[in-house]
């Protein structure tokens, strides 16, 4: 299961290393640092690196790519700016960044795919500045993750470092009455890791889903590492405090509101995917009757909305709340109808030109002292040097209109409020979630003054969240004639990403690349391979395909119609016919034909689309944040039978529930859902478990030595494990500085490939025989059997008997 796990933290330079020694150690290799007289040799953690590679700006010297260089020179360049040594420096300087960021297991994605998940988040967060950039990739026994070192300093062409950028990333300030600095601005990284791996998913159709970012989420506990480079690690008793206080609070939240809990993990999206609602379920709850009747619970609620795809019939895949539904349906029809409404929507290629068209529109309409509104400040600071001349204020959506009332107040202060005849400019509305945005729609709306959206369709959102920025950019906006030039660049593919779907369908309309109607004869065009976007249809399209395309390509697939994952996988010169057949893919269908230009084509089946304007509708609602009255109200008829069923397995339990009063054995919370459901429904082992803590859980006082022993016995790596959990055992981690920018090692526990099929059998096996009698085990002194004497000796007996 994918997660959006993501950590960042600076790399120091000090007197031990820099960032040779981050490289050396996430690459897995030696480099000699010229500082030192022996080398930064990690060659030997050399078999967990999977992938590796330098991005560098355009132009940079092509020197760089050795990583070795590249570390070296990002010390130097460090170095000449020290005066004070770096033994007596309190505060050491910082050379680069170092991201670390969790990444699909091998049984979801390739190397190759997880690889462009890494590379589109590091690039994302980069923006515009010209910083090289080191990623690698690690296949670790337990988590496949990655990693990336952002240089602080921009270098130029000729390889020179420049100064360093104090606000990258993040913008950290001295707030009011804190003598410490915040971070004020920054990156999200769970957010970005989330929509990143979420788009990438939806675009190689496949019907995958991110681990949903709980209600409360959880802390990671990161080493401490000290200047002189001593490492002090938490304790298992602060993780397991923390986990278990997240853990409770979950537990409410989904066994509390519908309603609350839904719109805490949309966080400002318009729906979300059952399948996450499912899986929050089987996270935080053990028994499967628990997960599925509190699913059915909040999927049946009267304030829960939930929505299937057009034209597909079966069980709904996104669910909302009434109040989002109706907001963002009001939202919508301001945008339909915009001339009334007063909404304005500039796009461009990149803020530059949105800005532009501002500028124009300001001067034309002459306005004065408009507010500029922005999901951050930062947002608002290119548009308020742009227009300048007309002396307008900045400020946030929060602080005019969605804040809390202390942040609604300090923007009163500042004159960022709404007022009749002020014009309101949001220069990018793409970074802006759907509830805010609609949020300002109607306030201004009520208030009677003139909005105006700027759309940067370079940030490539409004695909998987914040749509209705791109939707307001996409009914409201008129695109420029292109050129034969334009037309042979990755024009449509740039609006695709963008949400821009009219858009991209016309260019892709004047390039002849649709064709609508019937499906050709396959047998008379061999020479092209087949592409279906129903996974499920391959089967049979194979079987009736006879012609396999041309071995020029390089590629031998006869007999075969591939499905957009494995298209992708192509070279550039071979030539597609797409089938568009399946509602749920025609987005993904669309970004691959339009990535391929004149190499393939798009089939487009009459049940589907007979034209381009409808077309158009059908690919909207395709994307997954698409708005809600896009899609059509279905209620989930398997949610309605497991209420049903619920409700009358609660009314059969006449008994109150009793409370022990044994010690209870610590829930494994942290542990996989198949250990979860193994303690969960097997009485057997649920018992051997109980036995178990009691013989080396702490309140023994013989814990340290029972563990020991009970180690000892067992040879199952999970059942060591969950000896060690029940002991408290402290987990031994290497004693280096650079293992703060590893993965944290609580995340190993929640990868399901570590254990396999054959470890919870065995651990199930080691739990139940601490029941059995006569086993002579010292973990249970009640399976002992005393030996008892006899009455006469064997001898006598067996006279007797004669």
């Amino acid at each position: 299961m994918a997660i959006p796990f993501a950590y960042l933290a600076p790399v120091q330079l000090t007197e031990h290393g820099g960032a040779t020694s981050a490289i050396a150690y996430v690459a897995r290799d030696v480099i000699d640092d010229p500082r030192f007289e022996q080398p930064l040799d990690y060659s030997h953690l050399q078999a967990d690196l999977a992938w590796e590679e330098v991005i560098l700006p355009e132009g940079c010297s092509p020197a760089f790519r050795d990583r070795s260089a590249l570390a070296v020179a990002l010390d130097e360049a460090e170095m000449r700016k020290v005066r004070t040594p770096l033994t007596a420096r309190k505060r050491r300087p910082q050379v680069g960044l170092g991201l670390v960021l969790a990444l699909p297991p091998s049984d979801e994605v390739s190397i190759d795919e997880a690889a462009e998940i890494l590379r589109r988040v590091v690039l994302a967060a980069r923006g515009s500045e010209a910083v090289p950039i080191h990623l690698a990739i690690h296949e670790a026994r337990v988590n496949r993750h990655g990693h990336a070192l952002f240089a602080l300093r921009s270098i130029d062409r000729d390889g020179v470092f420049g100064m360093k950028l104090r606000d990258f990333i993040a913008r950290v300030r001295h707030t009011a009455g804190n003598y410490d600095t915040d971070v004020v601005e920054g990156v999200h990284w769970p957010d970005l890791s989330w929509e990143v791996q979420q788009s990438y998913f939806h675009e190689l159709g496949i019907d995958l889903v991110v681990d949903p970012i709980a209600p409360r989420p959880g802390k990671h506990l990161s080493p401490v590492v000290y200047g002189s480079g001593k490492i002090i690690n938490k304790t298992n008793e602060q993780i397991a405090f923390n986990r278990s206080h997240a853990y409770a609070e979950n537990v409410r939240a989904i066994e509390g509101s519908p309603s609350r809990l839904i719109e805490t993990l949309l966080r400002g999206r318009s729906s979300l995917r059952t399948a996450e609602i499912e899986r929050l379920c089987a996270k935080f709850l053990d028994s499967e009757a628990d997960q599925d009747a509190n699913a059915a619970r909040i999927l049946t609620d009267q304030n829960i909305i939930t929505l299937s795809d057009p034209g597909y019939d079966r069980k709904p895949r996104y669910v909302t709340t009434r109040r989002m539904h109706r907001l963002l349906t009001r939202a919508a029809a301001l945008i339909d109808r915009s001339g009334e409404s007063q909404i304005r929507t500039f796009t461009g290629i990149n803020g530059n030109d949105v800005l532009a068209q501002m500028l124009e529109w300001c001067v034309e309409t002459r306005r004065e002292r408009p507010l500029i509104l922005g999901a951050k400040l930062s947002d608002c600071d290119a548009a308020k040097i742009e227009l300048a001349a007309c002396a307008p204020i900045a400020g946030t959506v929060e602080m005019a209109v969605t804040g809390s009332q202390d942040l609604r107040a300090r923007g009163r202060r500042r004159d960022v409020c709404l007022r009749t005849n002020r014009p309101v400019i949001v220069p990018h509305a793409e970074l802006i979630d759907d509830y805010q945005l609609a949020r300002l729609m109607i306030a201004t709306r009520q208030i009677g003054t003139e909005l105006v959206l700027g759309h940067d369709q370079s940030n490539q959102t409004g695909v998987v969240c914040r749509h209705l920025a791109s939707y307001a950019a996409d009914r409201t906006t008129t695109k420029a004639a292109l050129t034969s030039e334009d037309r042979r660049s990755t024009e449509a593919v740039r609006l695709l990403r963008a949400g821009l779907v009219r858009h991209a369908i016309d260019e892709m309309t004047h390039g002849g690349l649709l064709e609508f109607g019937s499906l050709p004869n396959w047998e008379e065009d061999a020479s092209r391979f087949v592409v279906c976007d129903d996974p499920r249809r391959l089967k049979e399209l194979s079987q009736n395909r006879r012609f396999g395309p041309e071995r020029s390509v390089g590629i031998d697939l006869s007999e075969a119609v591939l499905s957009l994952r494995e298209a992708r996988g192509l070279s550039a010169e071979a030539r597609l016919a797409v089938e568009a057949t399946d509602p749920r893919n025609l987005w993904s269908a669309l970004l691959l034909v339009a990535s391929r230009g004149q190499n393939a084509r798009l089939h487009v089946i009459p049940a589907l689309a007979r034209s381009a304007a409808e077309l158009v509708d059908v690919a909207r609602s395709s994307l997954p944040g698409a708005l809600p009255h896009e899609r059509a109200m279905r209620k989930d008829p398997d949610a309605a039978i497991n209420r049903i069923v619920s409700d009358m397995t609660n009314d059969l339990e006449v008994l109150p529930k009793t409370t022990p009063v044994e010690i209870k054995p610590p829930r494994p919370i942290h542990a996989t859902e198949d250990v979860r459901r193994l303690l969960a429904h097997d009485r057997i082992a649920r018992h051997g478990y109980r036995l178990l803590y009691d013989y080396v859980g702490p309140h023994n006082v013989d814990h340290t030595e029972n563990t020991t022993r009970a180690l000892s016995l067992y040879r199952n790596e999970l059942t060591r494990t969950v000896v060690r959990f029940l002991g408290g055992v402290e987990r031994k981690l290497p004693l280096d500085p650079n293992m703060s920018f590893d993965l944290p090692s609580e995340l190993e526990e929640l990868e399901p490939e570590r254990w396999d099929y054959l470890d919870v059998y065995q651990l199930r096996t080691d739990l139940r025989c601490l029941t059995i009698p006569g086993r002579n085990c010292p973990i249970n002194p009640a399976s002992n059997f005393a030996v008892r004497r006899l009455s006469r000796p064997h001898n006598e007996l067996s006279r007797s008997a004669t």
